[in-house]
C-alpha cells in the first residue's frame, strides 16, 4: 500500500524524497484510520473446520494438477544472456516487441528463444519470418499456457543469465546493456530494472505510469529479505540461469508468478536494481491479467498457489524462515482477500480457515520483526478473526 501511495505521488511531484515523506504520512493517516475501526470492530471467529473448508474450496475451484519437466542444456560461454519470449496471439503487437528485443544496443551476446504457444496462424506467420534470424530460435508448441511456453523457453536455453519477456509488452533498447552491465559489475543473481505502465486503447497511448521504486526502504523489509519490497514480477530482470536449476513454473494455475517472490527472490544470494525505465508493461483491453474476471471461480487459485508453493520450497530444500513467513502473510492477507471478494461468504470464510492453519502451521520465530500491515494480518490468522483479516487486508 505505501509502495502504491509513493508511485501516485512520484508520477505526479517528480521529486523522490517528497514523494516518500508524503507517502509515509498517507500511510500514517491510514493506520490512524485503521486503528480507529478496528476499535469498533465485531469479531467474527471462525472455528476450525479444515476438512469442511477444503470440500468446499475444491467444489467450487479444485487444486490443480501440475508437472513439468526440467532440461537444463549446458550453459554456452559465448551466450551471455538468453531472453524467453512466450507468444500467444497477440499479432496486432508482436512485430514492435521482437524489433525491441533484437534491436539492442549491447555489448553483450544474447539469444532470443521464442515459444509459440499454439497461436493463431496469423501470429505464426510473423514467427516464421524470424526463424533464420541469427541468434533466434522459434519453438512451435500445443497450448500450455503461459507458464508451459516459458517453462519449454527455460529447458532450451544457454545463456548465463536468462530475461523475460511478454509478448505484448516492448522492451527499451539499452535493457540488455543495463542489466547485464549491473550483473556483471555487481555479480548479483538477480538484476531489477524500472517499468513504466502504459495504457492503450484501439491502439492508442493513453496513459504512462512510471513505477521507479525509491532507495528508501518504504515497506520496512530489511537485512535478507529487502529484495521482497520489488515486484515479483517475471519480466523487466535479468536472473542467474542457475537459479533456474530446480524451478520451473506452475502449469495449469492462475497467478503463476507467484514462483518468482516464493521460490526465485529467496534462492537469490545477491540483487541490484537499476532505477530507469527499461521495460514498458503494456495494458491492452484483452490482456490476459484484464481478462482473468474476479467473478470466475478459479480466483481460489490465490490460495492453491500458496500450498503449492510451500511444497515446491520443501522439495528445492527451502527451510521454513521469517522471509517465507513474511512472503506467506503478504500472499495470504491483500492478495488472497481481494482476489476471491467476489465470492460467496462462507467460501471466503472456508479459504480464511484454510490460510488460518497454513499460518498456524508455517509460524515461525520473527527476530527482524515484522512492519504493521503484516503483525495485525498474523493476528487475524492466529485469533481466527475474520473481521479482523477483512478490515487488515481492505485498510493497509
Amino acid at each position: 500500500m505505501k509502495q502504491d501511495i509513493y508511485l501516485i505521488l512520484y508520477n505526479k511531484i517528480k521529486n523522490e524524497a517528497a514523494a516518500v515523506f508524503l507517502a509515509n504520512v498517507c500511510y500514517f493517516l491510514l493506520c490512524v484510520c485503521y486503528f480507529i475501526r478496528s476499535a469498533f470492530l465485531k469479531k467474527d471467529i471462525v472455528r476450525p473446520n479444515i476438512g469442511e473448508s477444503r470440500r468446499m474450496v475444491e467444489a467450487v475451484s479444485p487444486k490443480p494438477v501440475s508437472a513439468h519437466q526440467i532440461v537444463n542444456q549446458p550453459v554456452d560461454p559465448e551466450v551471455d544472456l538468453s531472453v524467453i519470449i512466450p507468444v500467444y496471439n497477440y499479432e496486432h503487437v508482436l512485430e514492435n516487441m521482437l524489433r525491441s528485443v533484437l534491436n539492442q544496443r549491447t555489448r553483450f551476446s544474447y539469444e532470443v528463444v521464442v515459444v509459440d504457444d499454439g497461436s493463431r496462424e496469423e501470429a505464426k506467420c510473423i514467427l516464421r519470418r524470424y526463424q533464420d534470424v541469427e541468434n533466434v530460435r522459434v519453438i512451435f508448441q500445443e497450448n500450455q499456457g503461459i507458464s508451459g511456453a516459458r517453462n519449454t523457453g527455460l529447458n532450451a536455453i544457454r545463456g548465463k543469465y536468462v530475461m523475460f519477456v511478454d509478448c505484448d509488452d516492448t522492451v527499451h533498447e539499452d535493457i540488455v546493456e543495463k542489466l547485464m552491465g549491473e550483473a556483471c559489475r555487481t555479480g548479483a543473481d538477480i538484476v531489477m530494472g524500472a517499468h513504466a505502465l502504459v495504457r492503450e486503447k484501439n491502439g492508442a497511448e493513453i496513459s504512462r505510469r512510471k513505477d521507479i521504486y525509491p532507495a528508501a526502504n518504504l515497506e520496512r523489509y530489511r537485512d535478507g529479505d529487502v529484495i521482497m519490497n520489488y515486484p515479483g514480477l517475471p519480466w523487466g530482470k535479468v536472473y542467474r540461469r542457475s537459479l533456474f536449476e530446480q524451478v520451473r513454473f506452475p502449469v495449469n494455475y492462475w497467478y503463476e508468478d507467484t514462483v518468482i517472490q516464493f521460490l526465485i527472490f529467496r534462492l537469490a544470494k545477491s540483487f541490484s536494481y537499476v532505477p530507469e525505465v527499461l521495460y514498458d508493461y503494456r495494458w491492452y483491453e484483452g490482456n490476459y491479467s484484464k481478462v482473468q474476471s474476479k467473478s470466475s471461480s478459479r480466483v481460489v487459485e490465490h490460495y492453491w498457489i500458496v500450498e503449492y508453493m510451500l511444497e515446491q520450497s520443501r522439495k528445492i530444500g527451502l527451510k521454513a524462515d521469517p522471509v517465507e513467513y513474511k512472503v506467506l502473510l503478504r500472499h495470504l492477507g491483500g492478495y488472497l482477500y481481494h482476489a476471491v471478494a467476489g465470492l460467496d461468504e462462507d467460501v471466503k470464510k472456508a479459504l480464511f480457515d484454510l490460510a488460518c492453519h497454513i499460518v498456524e502451521k508455517h509460524k515461525v520465530a520473527m527476530p527482524n520483526g515484522m512492519n504493521l500491515k503484516l503483525r495485525e494480518l498474523e493476528k487475524s490468522f492466529l485469533h481466527r478473526d475474520y473481521a479482523k483479516w477483512v478490515l487488515v487486508s481492505r485498510s493497509l
